[in-house]
């Protein structure tokens, strides 16, 4: 038995679009050929009647035995099947007969339901050769030798008087049952897709059988053909397969995807189903890396440029030299710090971005870190004239690598102080363990940091000498003008060191281009009183020296410098209760005195 299937030379696109449309039907012919000697005797059945004989499967004969009585209305049939679910379009059965007998004739028949239907009735007393057309529209054919009238037991001498022999049947049946099909493992549908996707369908069939199952996503075709059926079935009745599409050779966007099953051949009855919409992202995600703008930075911006036009960005991981670091979402921008302060050298930064369809872009890019500024040491104090008992203060801060772990180190005069340094929020801080020595003093500082940059800053300050008092203080030491000069005043400088001779009205002579003055007149004993003054009418001197009067005559108790408009400003210490009477000395000249009380 031979089953070949009927199709049309071409399949025009209208043909095409039809087998594919949903729940689309169409008839296909197939061609079912038994013939003689065919070891498959499926579809093939006998019938023998009582004195006939005859074989099916094998030979494909039925006769009437010489010598052997046969009661009228007697016969024996072979029969022809059609596949399950199909009917017979067309049937062709070729063989060859002969009936000497008179009341032995051949017919052939027809099934329709559950009865048998007479076809056309063949006599041939010399034997013939003939290709018979009967069993449209039946399930079945078959060949019947049947006695209409008996026969003797002396009439037929020979086997080979009565008898009929198939050759071959060919039936063109129709299938027009369409298959059913379906999911076993859906693809994923309605989210987004990319690569290949897989799904196991199958496809059931009562006719010819599953031929194949076809996936269809946009222009992308996956089809899986069903293999051959047995018996009178060309292909199985059930057919399960694993289709796969590669999404790949779509471009990206949204795509309508329909299962079909087709049976009996590529143009038999076709089912297709909508399955959904598949959104196809098969393009990664875009990543641009923008290096920082200060490469001096320790703790630089950093940012990821990130695109994905299609399903859009769902997570974004980054990392600097290993360490994972925070995002900040800027829409297509992504901002992020180092976790921690970075050396001097080159650092990776490393992504892996994915969009929503599961599209990964990883990468990484290097930066350099290189610190060439040096810390700044500003601003300083004290500068100029200051007390003995004052700290040494600087700001020291560095914006690159920042400080190193020794990065300041202080000496005073030239003298290592370092470890009494205090540094705290960038200020450096020296308190002297004893006060510091009248005098100048010279700071000497140096900031180095971690990138080895390194700055030196170096400033003076002076303590002035304190003023001594009288021993005893009992009472001023020197006449005292008359009335005293007001609090702020100035008074015209005397031109001599020593007391002058009294002038004709009994005054002191001075000098008019020397004034000091006092912010205050009184004050506790132990605070200290500022003195100012001013030289003019002279070429300006660069500084002037302040006097007490001690046991009657004047002593040097602190020097004052002078700026270029003549003036000078100093502070003195009255450490014990008592009058003073100091007065100011440039050269020759000197100034009127002034009286200062500690009470």
């Amino acid at each position: 038995m031979r089953t070949h299937l009927l199709r049309p030379a071409l399949i025009g696109p209208a043909l095409l679009a039809l087998l594919l449309a949903p729940n689309a039907v169409r008839a296909a012919d197939a061609v079912v050929v038994y013939e003689a000697g065919t070891p498959d005797a499926a579809g093939i059945g006998a019938q023998i009647g009582g004195g006939l004989a005859g074989c099916g499967a094998g030979c494909l004969t039925l006769r009437v035995p010489a010598r052997t009585p046969v009661p009228a209305r007697r016969q024996a049939m072979l029969q022809f099947a059609a596949p399950a679910g199909t009917t017979i379009v067309h049937a062709t059965i070729r063989l060859r007969y002969r009936t000497r007998q008179p009341g032995v004739v051949v017919r052939t028949v027809g099934r329709y339901g559950s009865r048998w239907v007479d076809g056309g009735r063949l006599r041939s007393p010399q034997g013939t050769r003939a290709a018979v057309n009967a069993g449209r529209g039946a399930t079945a054919v078959g060949v019947v030798l049947a006695t209409e009238a008996a026969v003797g037991p002396r009439a037929i001498r020979g086997d080979g008087e009565n008898l009929v022999a198939v050759d071959s049947v060919a039936l063109t049946v129709r299938d027009a049952t369409p298959p059913t099909v379906g999911w076993l493992t859906p693809l994923v549908s309605g989210g987004w897709a990319r690569g290949t996707l897989c799904g196991t369908a199958r496809g059931t069939d009562v006719g010819l059988g599953v031929d194949r199952l076809e996936l269809r996503v946009g222009g992308a075709i996956a089809s899986q053909s069903a293999p051959p059926g047995l018996r009178l079935q060309p292909r199985p009745s059930a057919f399960d397969a694993t289709l796969c599409v590669d999404t790949a050779a779509l471009e990206d966007a949204a795509y309508g995807a329909t299962l079909a099953a087709v049976d009996g051949g590529p143009d038999g009855n076709a089912t297709a189903i909508d399955v959904g919409v598949l959104r196809v992202d098969n393009t990664p995600p875009s990543v641009a890396f923008a290096p920082p703008a200060d490469s001096e930075a320790r703790l630089p911006r950093l940012f990821l440029d990130v695109v994905d036009a299609t399903s859009g960005v769902a997570e974004a991981r980054v990392t600097v030299d290993g360490l994972p670091v925070e995002l900040r979402d800027m829409g297509t921008r992504r901002e992020f710090l180092p976790a921690q302060p970075l050396a001097d050298g080159l650092h990776v930064v490393g992504w892996t971005v994915a969009d929503r369809a599961g599209n990964l872009t990883t990468g990484s890019a290097t930066f350099g870190v290189a610190d060439t500024t040096p810390p700044m040491v500003e601003p300083v104090a004290p500068l100029g004239t200051t007390t003995a008992d004052a700290a040494v203060v600087a700001r020291v801060h560095d914006a690159g690598a920042g400080l190193g772990p020794d990065g300041v180190r202080i000496a005073v005069d030239g003298i290592d102080m370092t470890a009494q340094l205090a540094l705290a929020e960038g200020t450096a801080r020296l308190t002297p363990v004893r006060p510091w020595s009248e005098g100048e003093h010279l700071v000497r500082i140096v900031a180095t940091d971690r990138s080895g940059n390194r700055t030196q800053r170096e400033w003076t300050f002076a303590i002035p000498a304190p003023v001594t008092p009288p021993v005893p203080v009992p009472a001023p030491v020197a006449p005292v003008p008359d009335p005293p000069a007001p609090f702020g005043a100035e008074s015209p400088a005397r031109s001599t060191d020593e007391p002058a001779p009294a002038a004709a009205d009994g005054k002191s002579p001075t000098a008019a281009h020397l004034r000091l003055r006092a912010s205050e007149r009184a004050v506790r004993a132990g605070r200290t009183i500022t003195l100012h003054g001013r030289l003019a009418g002279r070429r300006v001197a660069r500084r002037a020296r302040i006097e007490a009067r001690v046991d009657g005559s004047w002593r040097p108790v602190a020097i004052a410098p002078v700026d270029q408009r003549g003036r000078f400003s100093i502070p003195v210490r009255l450490p014990a209760a008592g009058t003073y009477e100091v007065r100011a000395r440039v050269g020759r000249s000197a100034s009127e005195p002034i009286i200062l009380r500690a009470r």
